[in-house]
């Protein structure tokens, strides 16, 4: 085979000269140098290695690595981690592309304020501290303060009668504030760009004449944000607004 130039092989591989210089300055690469001019020539054995190289950081091996393992003949074992961080790495991109495509169906479907009717088991929600809240709102300049609260994912939870509002968090049987029993709810999504619009939303689906929502006032209107579902908009904010049966 014939021997290649600096810019043959750079050009070969896609690859800038400077990039295989680095390779050469750090010992991975060892080239011949031609006495008449002092350039590199590269043989067959080169190019191999230099295939090996680039295959090697694309699937995420460092060079301090790629140097142990000419020395030390550890290709297989870095070849089998990398297998094993590949096969994570595909299994989150796997649950991106999932989660990336329920957010494009629910926009898609657009099924914003149908009714459904959905089964839950009990649950149980617990206040946040009052320092952190303002009216209906989350301070969260004072959450940092606060290391026992959690407000990853708040639930907002609405008197029938009034429409007034507790922020909590869920919570077990052992420690809780609000109660929401197992049974049937009505549900429904808004799509809204303020508090005001949600709270509108929540009193036109009170007074939906496809069904009957019973009138104890006991029962509490439960509200959170699909957060998934809000990163299709860049202004709107997604919520599910549930109601027992």
């Amino acid at each position: 085979m014939n021997q290649l130039t600096s810019g043959q092989i750079a050009e070969l591989f896609n690859i800038s000269k400077s990039k295989l210089r680095f390779y050469i300055d750090k010992g991975l690469l060892k080239p011949k140098i031609d006495e008449n001019n002092g350039y590199y020539i590269f043989n067959e054995f080169d190019i191999y290695r230099l295939y090996q190289i680039i295959f090697f950081r694309k699937i995420g091996i460092s060079i301090a690595e790629i140097s142990k393992s000419q020395t030390m003949d550890l290709l297989v074992p870095l070849l089998e981690n990398s297998k094993i961080l590949i096969e994570k790495e595909i299994e989150k991109l796997i649950e991106i592309k999932r989660l990336t495509s329920d957010i494009l169906e629910i926009n898609q479907n657009n099924n914003f304020e149908e009714v459904s009717f959905l089964e839950y088991e009990k649950r149980f929600f617990k206040k946040l501290p009052e320092d952190i809240i303002q009216g209906s709102t989350i301070d969260f300049t004072d959450v940092q303060k606060n290391k026992n609260a959690l407000v990853d994912n708040p639930y907002f939870i609405y008197s029938k009668q009034e429409l007034t509002t507790a922020v909590c968090t869920p919570t077990n049987e052992s420690d809780y504030d609000y109660f929401f029993p197992k049974g049937t709810y009505a549900t429904i999504y808004v799509l809204v760009n303020c508090e005001e619009s949600l709270m509108q939303k929540i009193r036109d689906f009170l007074e939906d004449p496809l069904f009957k929502i019973k009138s104890n006032s006991e029962n509490k209107i439960l509200v959170y944000e699909n957060i998934l579902y809000s990163l299709a908009y860049s202004n709107d904010i997604v919520y599910t607004v549930e109601v027992s049966l």
